[in-house]
């Protein structure tokens, strides 16, 4: 499949210089997987969308290792979870860091509160 697009300016996320993408049309390419070995299409489509992302570099791994190591990353978080009672309402809840004895520690709910809450007006002068 060949899809044309058109040239776009982009900021690179990690130097942060401007550049302009010039593109033409993409065709699907074929890649070898780095974790499998395996052959896999990056599709025009595909391609779109990395550009429409800022994304500068292909795809390494196949969607089926892509999924794989999203899921064994998304494992690695819950088992770095600890459970606590939340220092406000009571609830039990988890978090990702070891909690503190000398510090509050609050579920979702109570911390997005207190996050956007006004903070408290100072005291006047004396």
């Amino acid at each position: 499949m060949t899809m044309a697009f058109a040239d776009k300016s982009l900021t690179c996320r990690e130097c942060g210089n401007a550049f302009v993408w010039t593109a033409g049309e993409q065709e699907d390419k074929s890649l070898t997987c780095r974790e499998c070995g395996n052959a896999f299409v990056w599709t025009a489509g595909e391609q779109e969308f990395y550009q429409q992302k800022g994304l500068l570099h292909e795809p390494q791994r196949c969607p089926d290792c892509r999924k794989k190591a999203k899921a064994e990353r998304a494992a690695a978080r819950a088992a770095n979870m600890h459970d606590v009672i939340c220092s406000n309402c009571g609830k039990p809840a988890q978090v990702p860091f070891e909690p503190r004895t000398d510090r509050p520690v609050y579920c979702s709910e109570c911390f997005e509160a207190r996050r956007s809450a006004p903070p408290p007006a100072a005291a006047p002068p004396a």
